[in-house]
């Protein structure tokens, strides 16, 4: 279901606001991370919480990095 709404709703939004606007679209996209991750935080220990946070941020800017070639070798 979040990915059905992601898909259908959000990633469109923010997509049609970074043609008009890109910093609102920046902004946009901050506030529904924020709020996602408000709620997620409401469902876990903060031990839990911290270490899925820490894991899954580790995992995307390794992706970014690998995607804009900005790994170091």
């Amino acid at each position: 279901m979040a990915k059905q709404i992601y898909h259908q709703i959000i990633g469109p939004m923010v997509e049609a606001m970074d043609k008009e606007d890109p910093e609102q679209a920046r902004l946009f996209a901050m506030h529904i991370f924020g709020l996602s991750t408000s709620m997620l935080a409401d469902t876990l220990p903060t031990e839990s919480f911290e270490r899925f946070v820490t894991t899954t941020r580790d995992t995307v800017v390794a992706l970014l990095k690998k995607e804009r070639g900005e790994l170091r070798n």
